[in-house]
């Protein structure tokens, strides 16, 4: 018997296991699509939303492992009536280096075992189980790893922890998807360096939309900078980070005794950790006893700039100088009129 030949009533037909399997093999993607299509899908906001995700990637995946979403199976271009009835979406591993697999927002978690190159259902949206890498047990979310169907624990992510093992390494858990969207940059650690969580990154460029190049800082008291959000970035890497109102900096360790809150902290030349200041960003609580610390949480405080003056009054002069924490000028003395009320 020729694959797909037919047979009439009556007639005798001999099959084999392995002709036999496949087409149950295919009944049941059939059965699943159809399961899938009897209902509406639910909207993003409802408490949970199952998809078709086809196994994009060489590797067979495991249940409850994240997967990056890279477009649609059927494009409606190609094939409306597909799209419409029958839409699925391509997944494969997360990775940075690949620009269709480069959005950590877009992943979702296997529903059941999918080998390599089939069809299988995925969640992207509500609690679902999961295996995690903790690498701190204080973390709170989670967020896609570099090449790798486990995702990670952060202080800031793209899932919220709801539950986990105690431990470190490889975990079970339940998380939370769709957590609330904030601002963010893909940013390339041109520094030649590893940038330390919560290091200071002074931002040198732009090389392309929402896309920012970072380096070392190369003076004190810089206010084009930013604090890396997640683990260490690598020397030529690159990393969606996520932009709060309030920054968590790597702090200089030697500055932990001055840093309070309302003092000020900025950058340091040639180094990724803050350090107390006369102007900069205020402080509004540091962080110690941490893997990492310590941390300082700030903000802009709205002042551009804190000078110490002296003033001779006889000449109605004033000499204006950037200090140090210590009070010790560090920058060119400015010498301005003194202008008096009438």
């Amino acid at each position: 018997m020729k694959p797909f030949d037919t047979r009439i009533k009556g007639e005798s037909l001999k099959i084999f296991a392995e002709e036999y399997n496949k087409f149950i093999k295919a009944a049941q993607i059939i059965a699943d699509n159809q399961d899938l299509q009897s209902r509406p899908l639910e909207g993003l906001n409802t408490e949970k939303q199952i998809i078709f995700l086809k196994n994009d990637s060489d590797e067979d995946i495991d249940q409850y492992r994240a997967i990056s979403m890279a477009g649609l199976v059927f494009q409606p271009q190609e094939n409306e009536t597909s799209f419409k009835y029958r839409f699925a979406f391509k997944g494969n591993k997360y990775d940075q280096s690949d620009s269709a697999l480069d959005n950590p927002l877009l992943f979702c978690v296997t529903q059941q075992s999918i080998k390599a190159g089939s069809l299988g259902k995925a969640m992207i949206n509500g609690s679902t189980q999961a295996r995690i890498n903790v690498n701190d047990e204080s973390h709170r979310y989670v967020r896609m790893k570099d090449n790798d169907f486990v995702l990670e624990t952060a202080a800031t992510g793209q899932a919220r922890i709801q539950f986990k093992e105690p431990g470190a390494g490889e975990k079970w858990a339940v998380i939370q998807m769709a957590t609330s969207d904030c601002q963010r940059f893909r940013v390339t650690n041109s520094s030649g360096q590893t940038i330390p969580e919560g290091g200071a990154m002074q931002i040198t460029g732009s090389d392309g939309p929402m896309s920012l190049t970072v380096g070392l800082p190369d003076k004190d008291n810089l206010l084009a900078i930013l604090p890396l959000t997640g683990p260490d970035l690598a020397a030529g890497q690159r990393r969606w980070i996520d932009i709060h109102p309030v920054m968590r900096f790597k702090l200089n360790p030697q500055s932990v005794g001055l840093a309070a809150p309302g003092t000020l902290v900025g950058s340091t030349e040639s180094q990724f950790t803050v350090d107390v200041r006369k102007f900069g960003f205020v402080v509004y609580a540091v962080e110690t006893g941490t893997p990492g610390a310590p941390y300082v949480y700030c903000g802009f405080n709205g002042i551009v700039s804190l000078l110490t003056a002296v003033t001779d009054e006889d000449a109605g002069k004033i000499d204006v100088e950037h200090s140090d924490i210590q009070g010790v000028g560090d920058g060119e003395t400015i010498t301005l009129d003194v202008i008096t009320e009438p």
